[in-house]
């Protein structure tokens, strides 16, 4: 059963959650965009973590998900996040 938007914006009490990249994640696919590889340490964050990431942001800038997810490793000293959270928001 698919969720609505607000469940996917609920917080997991094991997230983050510090991994090796692998082949068959989910993120794998745009984790070359943001220069992590297979065996790299990539996070996977709650949505609230990206959304106060985004409130930082001034005003009128745009800002991709590559860049999101790269601000977000380098919080975690990691090379990256995965995009699917980041999408969400």
């Amino acid at each position: 059963m698919a969720r609505v938007w607000q469940g996917k914006l609920k917080d997991e009490p094991f997230f983050p959650k510090v991994l090796r990249l692998e082949k068959g994640f989910s993120c794998c696919g745009a984790m070359p965009t943001m220069s992590a590889k297979v065996g790299h340490t990539v996070i996977l964050v709650n949505p609230s973590e990206v959304v106060a990431m985004m409130w930082q942001v001034p005003e009128g800038r745009p800002i991709t998900i590559v860049e999101t997810c790269k601000r977000i490793g380098r919080n975690h000293d990691v090379r990256a996040c995965c995009s699917l959270p980041a999408g969400i928001v």
